[in-house]
């Protein structure tokens, strides 16, 4: 007892003496006292959250959480990845230069800095934007990077096109209901069964191995022909093509061929789960001294699994998928010539010449499956005909 009040008295002289420097912080986090949280060094006081240091000020109490510091969110382990494939050979230090700028590197960038909150969902979506998830879940997508685009909804300094949002979202459901921090720090995720039990509906019965986001997706945000252009002492050339495009990093800017918002792609994830596809075709061009080193190089023709976070009750119909080649990935005839472009690649919407990096296109016999060529889809698909026909009456 007596070791607890001498504690508490050395903490509050502490605050006291912190407040001379530091008059303009208020913090009241149950009750802990500054150097609870700035533990006392040879320079000064250490800084609690930041993850160079092992974030000691927060996890000495939340060590439940110490994984955060291994978690993707901080080492972004996948982007890294991505990256070292694509660029390496062509700028080793593409990351570094523009890509590093957004990750998670102190508990701060969530939780804020003294008036210490759990984060909601508009937290989130100050990274989780793009084509990839985040934004999307509220019911917007990123407008192309193209200056006529620039309009209507801004959120975080980027312009924003209305779409349906999630169906989670319309209910009040914020980000961390489902990726708590237990789950994110454990690197798990919840998934739609572990809420929803899938009943026995026909539709279900006939589609176990679909994943649920394959039909009950809204919408989803595709960026084909991703380009960037750096420029090395060429000012003339950027002043004529770019200036007007947002900058990524240092010296590059990104533009896109095509941005497209319905129903994605499908093909086969990492559990052999028929799942939603996201384009990863990056094209590269580079400039020095005013003059074209090489241009258009596509270095990535990839694909991924993923799940758009655009969930809504009975989105999709049979059509969208057993009578839709641009989805099975097999379209034959494309309004856009790539090749006329100076584009390496024979359709966006066709897997030859393309991978997926996390799972698989659809093979060959799942295709034919499909596309109604057996006797029970076509049967399921003069049924479903009927049973609208007699809903109409």
């Amino acid at each position: 007892m007596i070791l607890f009040f001498l504690t508490l008295f050395t903490s509050l002289c502490f605050a006291e003496d912190c407040a001379k420097c530091h008059a303009e912080v208020q913090a009241d986090h149950f009750g802990a006292s500054c150097t609870d949280c700035h533990a006392e060094n040879e320079k000064h006081f250490a800084k609690s959250a930041v993850f160079s240091s092992d974030a000691e000020g927060c996890i000495s109490c939340h060590n439940e959480y110490d994984n955060m510091l291994n978690s993707k969110m901080h080492t972004r382990a996948d982007e890294v990845r991505y990256v070292s494939e694509t660029f390496d050979s062509y700028d080793s230090k593409f990351f570094e230069k523009n890509c590093s700028g957004c990750h998670v590197s102190t508990c701060s960038d969530c939780h804020g800095t003294h008036q210490i909150e759990k984060p909601i969902t508009d937290t989130c979506i100050k990274c989780h934007n793009g084509h990839a998830t985040g934004t999307d879940y509220t019911g917007y997508a990123l407008r192309p990077p193209a200056e006529k685009y620039q309009r209507g909804k801004e959120i975080n300094g980027e312009h924003y096109l209305k779409m349906l949002p999630d169906v989670h979202f319309e209910k009040g459901m914020n980000c961390a209901d489902c990726h708590s921090m237990k789950n994110l720090s454990e690197g798990k995720t919840l998934t739609c069964e572990s809420c929803h039990k899938v009943s026995r509906r026909d539709e279900h019965l006939t589609h176990k191995n679909l994943k649920c986001e394959s039909c009950h997706s809204a919408w989803g945000h595709g960026e084909y022909g991703t380009t960037y252009m750096c420029f090395d002492n060429s000012r003339k050339i950027y002043d004529q093509y770019a200036k007007k495009l947002k900058t990524v990093g240092d010296s590059c800017v990104r533009s896109s061929l095509l941005n497209e918002y319905r129903e994605m792609p499908i093909g086969v994830d990492a559990d052999g789960k028929i799942s939603p596809l996201r384009p990863f075709n990056v094209f590269f061009t580079v400039f020095e001294d005013n003059a074209v080193v090489f241009e258009n190089k596509m270095i990535s023709n990839s694909w991924a699994a993923y799940s758009p976070h655009t969930t809504q009750r009975g989105v999709r119909g049979c059509f969208s998928c057993h009578e839709n080649d641009k989805r099975l990935m097999v379209l034959q005839n494309d309004i856009y010539d790539l090749k006329r472009e100076g584009l390496d690649l024979k359709s966006f919407w066709n897997k030859e010449g393309q991978r997926v990096y996390n799972g698989s296109f659809l093979n060959e016999k799942q295709i034919e499956t499909t596309k109604y060529k057996t006797d029970k889809n076509k049967k399921m698909k003069t049924g479903r005909w009927q049973k609208i026909i007699k809903e109409l009456e």
